[in-house]
């Protein structure tokens, strides 16, 4: 059975809403900030997979089995060139939250780290509006 990658969404609404609910309780700082940048990353790749998966499996992409060296860039190119404008929409989404991603997992220091909390929820709600317009296309392609 092939891991369902909307998981990872639904890791990254907890590990969210285990900081926001957290707010009146001690938890230690760096514990929040690796909760909150942990729901982000895992936002973007369930995002990306799906995306990924979408061309593999629905557009029946032959280039993407040969991409090993910035297999994401390849995905989010891919969309921006489609003939289809929601899928040049969600190129510019998933550009968007592959930064957000990149951010939280390899810089050492967040300049406001208050504003994590606020670009978690920006992943979470990109990350969402991405997959269901997936879902969506994919019902279309189907029929």
């Amino acid at each position: 059975m092939n891991f369902n990658w909307s998981s990872y969404l639904e890791v990254a609404e907890i590990l969210f809403q285990e900081v926001r609910s957290s707010s009146g309780q001690e938890m230690d700082f760096s514990l929040k900030e690796a909760k909150i940048r942990s729901s982000i990353s895992r936002a973007y790749y369930s995002a990306f997979c799906l995306a990924r998966n979408y061309l593999r499996d629905i557009e029946r992409d032959s280039e993407l089995q040969h991409q090993r060296n910035d297999v994401h860039k390849y995905v989010i190119d891919k969309l921006f060139k489609s003939e289809i404008k929601e899928l040049r929409n969600l190129s510019d989404e998933l550009r968007t939250l592959r930064r957000m991603r990149n951010t939280v997992d390899y810089d050492d220091k967040i300049i406001n780290p208050y504003i994590l909390l606020t670009n978690a929820d920006k992943a979470l709600n990109r990350a969402n509006k991405i997959i269901k317009l997936l879902e969506e296309l994919s019902k279309k392609q189907e029929k």
